[in-house]
């Protein structure tokens, strides 16, 4: 079990602001490798005494590095470094922070980021990567035109939730495609608004062709014409697609 580095030039824990001092000293621990994934730290015995604080004020620093899934504790053995999780993390947050009009801008921030992707997509995607996204479109499409079941009759929720899902799935594969880690940590960290906005417009545009009396298994693919467009590198019209496919005025 290696302790943190520490040199004699080292700075010295202070007894101001002596738990963010000391939250920093494990944080560097950690990112600088001197505490490895899956690895057990020292108890907080051995800290206490090491950084010469309180056992309290190290128990009091390991829970905010719980708390930023950092670290994990299990009963009866001890301490362990975790592999960050930074989707899963920022959505333990997001659930706080949702509300009415954060669902509202999820169009804008949709176009800014994944019209991005779509344009790097075109330039990096691989053929494998271009496959997945076919299968994704297939899946949809099949979803879809298995709605022709319920024609006359309410459609359930669960069919909205399950075709919604791989709506959002096959974004989050143009994301991937990009090869751009922020973009897709960005897409990540919107997926609980973006899930909710998917659903929302995807059961507002089939209810409204069967309000007009049209066929919901027959709504126009727009997935299609995206992975088209992508494959012929044809921007402008994957970013038409993207438009009539997000907003939510436009009627497929």
């Amino acid at each position: 079990m290696a302790k943190p580095g520490r040199t004699k030039d080292d700075v010295i824990i202070k007894r101001t602001s002596v738990n963010e001092q000391l939250v920093d000293y494990m944080q560097d621990a950690i990112l600088e490798g001197k505490w490895k994934v899956g690895e057990k730290i020292p108890s907080e015995a051995e800290l206490a005494e090491y950084f010469q604080v309180s056992k309290l004020t190290v128990r009091v620093a390991l829970q905010q590095l719980i708390g930023l899934n950092l670290l994990e504790k299990r009963v009866g053995d001890g301490t362990y470094v975790k592999k960050f999780d930074f989707s899963g993390y920022i959505q333990r947050g997001f659930r706080y922070y949702m509300h009415p009009a954060l669902l509202e801008q999820v169009c804008d921030f949709r176009l800014g980021i994944e019209l991005t992707c779509c344009r790097l997509a075109i330039e990096k995607a691989d053929d494998v990567e271009f496959e997945k996204l076919r299968e994704l479109c297939g899946e949809f499409t099949g979803m879809v035109k298995a709605l022709s079941e319920y024609e006359g009759e309410s459609i359930p929720d669960e069919k909205y939730e399950q075709i919604s899902e791989v709506d959002f799935q096959f974004h989050h594969q143009i994301c991937v495609m990009s090869h751009n880690e922020l973009l897709l940590h960005a897409f990540d960290m919107a997926k609980i608004p973006i899930r909710q906005y998917v659903k929302t417009v995807f059961e507002k545009k089939i209810k409204g062709r069967i309000d007009r009396g049209q066929e919901a298994s027959a709504i126009r693919d727009v997935h299609l014409e995206i992975v088209d467009a992508l494959a012929s590198h044809d921007i402008k019209a994957c970013e038409k697609a993207y438009v009539e496919m997000i907003r939510q005025d436009v009627e497929l």
